[in-house]
């Protein structure tokens, strides 16, 4: 796990301290939680449970674009990792498909 290195006033540090006592975490923890807080409240609820079920496989990868309105997996697997939530396991043929599709976008002159 990468380390961060933060500086605080007095009083941000203090009332962090406190706050994690109080919750029973460490300020690790405590900072970890709120950045992802942070960036979960960015997705509507409905987008969040879609890729929810995604993640746990309850449906399919053409489901969730499809109710999400994506034109690709790569947007799909993009929507999932913003939304702090793990990638589900994909078959070997599948990913194979992927990684040349990301092969080929990675060689067209636009981002050379």
């Amino acid at each position: 796990m990468p380390n961060l290195t933060i500086h605080l006033d007095d009083e941000t540090h203090r009332l962090a301290k406190i706050y994690a006592a109080q919750t029973g975490t460490s300020l690790s923890s405590t900072f970890r939680n709120h950045i992802r807080e942070v960036m979960n409240a960015n997705i509507p609820a409905g987008e969040k449970a879609v890729l929810e079920r995604y993640s746990r496989r309850d449906i399919s990868a053409a489901d969730a674009m499809s109710a999400l309105d994506l034109p690709c997996m790569e947007s799909l697997m993009a929507a999932t990792v913003e939304a702090g939530l793990h990638l589900p396991h994909v078959d070997r043929k599948l990913a194979l498909q992927m990684a040349k599709s990301v092969i080929r976008e990675l060689r067209t002159p636009s981002h050379a």
